[in-house]
């Protein structure tokens, strides 16, 4: 390790009661450095990285800022809906999801969502299938559950609907 001179810090007391100084030389960097490197070892542990790959079908909370108009705001949950085995950038389709309204029963590209413990929420929810759009992995915070096969299915359905996708003859 590289040798630091020992130098004279003043600790900081926004009360202006003390005026006491510390002394730190290079012994005081070493706990600090270890308590930054468990820092980010939690952080990668909880999901806080921008390492992983987010899977077709799962529900992650995700960053959706900043936005404009009448994107759907916030950071909330998402459904991934791009295949896993295509593109080479990091960036994923998602769905977003918002909470559910009784006037969305009429809409026929919100997705009423029930919770449970394979998807992670909390509460009744909507699938908002208008508000497609592809987001970097950098957005991904962490994964809450995964959605049944039928259901990733009704998704692409509704969004072949939404964007008038016909099958050929």
């Amino acid at each position: 390790p590289p040798v630091l001179a020992r130098q004279s810090l003043p600790l900081s007391d926004p009360s202006g009661l003390s005026s006491r100084s510390a002394s730190c030389n290079p012994d005081c960097f070493y706990p600090l450095s270890l308590a930054l490197l468990l820092f980010f070892v939690y952080l990668r542990n909880v999901g806080l990285s921008t390492d992983f790959q987010p899977k077709r079908s799962e529900v992650w909370l995700v960053n959706l800022e900043p936005t404009l108009g009448a994107e759907i705001r916030k950071t909330r949950p998402v459904v991934v809906i791009s295949s896993n085995s295509i593109g080479k950038l990091p960036i994923k389709l998602v769905v977003p999801i918002t909470d559910w309204k009784t006037s969305f029963a009429r809409n026929l590209w919100h997705i009423q969502l029930e919770p449970d413990d394979e998807n992670g929420l909390t509460k009744v929810s909507a699938i908002d299938t208008l508000q497609l759009r592809g987001v970097d992995t950098q957005r991904f915070i962490r994964k809450l559950g995964k959605l049944s096969s039928e259901k990733v299915a009704e998704v692409a359905l509704v969004i072949a609907a939404v964007i008038e996708l016909q099958p050929e003859d």
